[in-house]
């Protein structure tokens, strides 16, 4: 029988059918190519899957000697590829994943399920990752949740990032074999041991091979753990040799490798650094301190010691002690206390005031110290080094007795920024004490931050310099404010015991004491005396402390007291120098103890830049444009 021939027509039809233009032939084509692009994810027992789920399911439990091996050819990115959502291994299923080597030498598991686990490992299962095999959460899914009685094991390059492994109390990551990738797995615990118990309960996050000779347990990090959810304060951990949570409270790089330390101490003696590149120390944790606490920068030590951003931590004393909290020492050492924006690095004392100390608030703590809170010692020529930035705190010293109770000063000194504030003495300096160093060379130089609610028993509520030795400070900038110098009565010895600079006290006792203010701030600082609150100089015996003035130094509702002892030898009112040009726009109001007898005057300013239009006094006395102080 001869066939009837297709007509024109029939060919036509045949031809639209099958034309890229027909709808129906391009989803047909469409879906053929996403089967194959799902076709062959993973192989188990020489059956290809589209899904590593579809594979899991199939395969055989296997045992925990011998898990069921699955095979994976490509990266899995997609929720098709890793079958919709994330996969729970129950009990009794033990699974080994591997790259397929024919196709690929790694595999990469990043697709993020619903924010759900990636694998969730149930009590009495095994998953290992064996080989180049990384989960990541693609920077926000848990990547493994381990049960308390589940296993996890890594082996070789296996790796978990951008993510965590939870761990159920009791459940443990188990190493196979060196591990030749950094970091490894960030874990989670469910708990973390409490470190403020004598014995707390250790808790085991890791076991296996883990002396080998890269150090594995090195090669993990821990989540921080929330200790207080107001202040977001976090403890942080490490893990030791043999698989164990350690409290750690302090890290620092070095070779490029972050090394984390559980003594504060350990950290500062092997951070080393040099004048130019200080040895960075990370705080990670507030450390309190019984009476014995101290911390040292020893000789040729160079450490800036900081916290993370956004975080706050501190020293702080928990005992009555006759210790400093740090000390730095004379020769070729330097500490600087440093913080990130919206961070605090804080040296508390223990003192807890029932309101401002300035003000007459008395410590409910009965914590209190026979030293500052910070001591930078110094010699001849050989000086250690303070530099204070912001973020440092330095707060709440009850000094019984001593001079200088926030920081006391030997040495070099810096303060860039920070605070230093709520310290009160027995003694002289509240705030500070600098000590007289005789060789006019070491550095005292005040250019921010703030020195603010400090008290002392008798003068230099704020800042005092020595008494007996010879000492310099400038200040460029910052804030001296709110300080008070209370004096004691029936203590008439010297004017250094009647409560005289508020703010800063300058003494002249057969000593060189000078204070150069070219910038800054001081304000409503108060003295017993009435006088000096901000600023008294106090001749007692020859020579004179040296004041100088220039630049933006705004002494505002406070006054600058020019005293001298009549009778004593080489008396005469001390002297105010204007060195440079006063941009301020309040005048400096100048007090004396002793003004000139009527009708007569006394030479008080000086420098080629004095104009008495950037001062004032009491009336009726009168400023004269010479520099001398007139009474009508």
């Amino acid at each position: 029988m001869i066939k009837a021939r297709p007509t024109v027509f029939a060919i036509a039809a045949l031809f639209v059918f099958v034309s890229c233009s027909n709808p129906m032939v391009n989803h047909l084509l469409g879906e053929i190519e996403k089967e194959k692009v799902r076709e062959n994810v993973a192989l188990w027992a020489g059956e290809w899957f589209h899904s590593l789920a579809e594979a899991i399911d199939a395969a055989d439990d296997g045992t925990a000697v011998a898990p069921s091996e699955i095979f994976i050819r490509k990266d899995i990115t997609t929720s098709s590829d890793m079958g919709g959502n994330g996969i729970n291994l129950p009990a009794g299923k033990h699974i080994s994943l591997k790259p397929y080597l024919p196709d690929t030498a790694s595999v990469l598991i990043m697709r993020k399920p619903n924010g759900a686990a990636l694998f969730t490992v149930e009590d009495g299962a095994s998953l290992i990752l064996d080989g180049l095999v990384i989960i990541s959460g693609d920077g926000g899914a848990r990547g493994v949740y381990v049960s308390a009685s589940g296993t996890f094991t890594l082996r070789e390059n296996a790796q978990v990032i951008d993510t965590d492994v939870y761990l159920k109390t009791g459940a443990k990551i188990t190493l196979d074999g060196p591990l030749l990738e950094k970091p490894v797995a960030q874990i989670t615990p469910e708990i973390y041991p409490n470190p403020d118990l004598p014995l707390p309960i250790p808790v085991q996050v890791l076991d296996g091979t883990l002396g080998d000779i890269n150090g594995s347990h090195t090669q993990f990090d821990v989540t921080p753990e929330p200790v207080s959810a107001w202040d977001g304060e976090l403890r942080h951990w490490c893990i030791d040799s043999a698989g164990y949570l350690k409290h750690i409270v302090a890290s620092r790089i070095a070779f490029g490798q972050k090394i984390y330390y559980t003594d504060l101490q350990l950290a500062l003696n092997e951070a080393y650094g040099g004048p130019d590149n200080l040895d960075e120390v990370t705080l990670l944790s507030n450390i309190n301190l019984d009476a014995n606490g101290l911390y040292k920068i020893d000789i040729g030590h160079y450490v800036r010691l900081t916290v993370p951003e956004n975080s706050s931590y501190s020293l702080r004393r928990t005992e009555p002690t006759s210790k400093n909290i740090i000390t730095v020492a004379a020769i070729s050492a330097q500490l600087e206390l440093t913080a990130p924006p919206d961070s605090e690095i804080i040296l508390d004392g223990g003192a807890i005031w029932s309101s401002n100390p300035a003000q007459g608030g008395t410590n409910t703590s009965s914590i209190t110290s026979t030293q500052a809170i910070v001591y930078v010692d110094g010699g001849s020529y050989m000086f250690g080094t303070l530099r204070l930035g912001n973020g440092a705190v330095i707060r709440n010293n009850d000094r019984i007795p001593g001079n200088g109770s926030g920081v006391e000063i030997r040495g070099d000194f810096y303060m860039d920024g920070g605070v230093i504030t709520r310290n009160r003495t027995a003694s002289n300096g509240g705030g500070i004490y600098i000590w007289g160093d005789n060789t006019h060379t070491a550095d005292r130089i005040i250019s921010g931050g703030s020195i603010t609610e400090n008290d002392s028993s008798l003068s230099g509520g704020g800042v005092m310099l020595d008494l007996y030795g010879s000492s310099r400070l400038t200040m460029t900038g910052g804030l001296i404010s709110g300080n008070r110098a209370n004096g004691k009565d029936g203590l008439q010895v010297s004017s250094a015991f009647t409560g005289y600079g508020g703010g800063i006290f300058i003494p002249g006792n057969n000593t060189y004491n000078a204070f150069y203010m070219q910038g800054g701030t001081i304000s409503n600082n108060t003295s017993k005396s009435g006088v000096g609150n901000g600023v008294a100089l106090d001749r007692i015996i020859s020579p004179s402390p040296e004041f100088t003035l220039s630049g933006d130094a705004q002494i505002t509702d406070n006054d600058v007291h020019l005293r001298y002892h009549p009778g004593m030898q080489f008396a005469a009112t001390p002297y105010i120098t204007v060195s440079g040009a006063m941009t301020v726009s309040t005048p400096v109001l100048i007090t004396m103890q002793t003004y000139p007898a009527s009708g007569s005057s006394r030479l008080v300013f000086g420098g080629p830049d004095f104009s008495p239009d950037k001062f004032t006094v009491l009336a009726p006395y009168q400023i004269l444009v010479d520099g001398r102080i007139k009474t009508p």
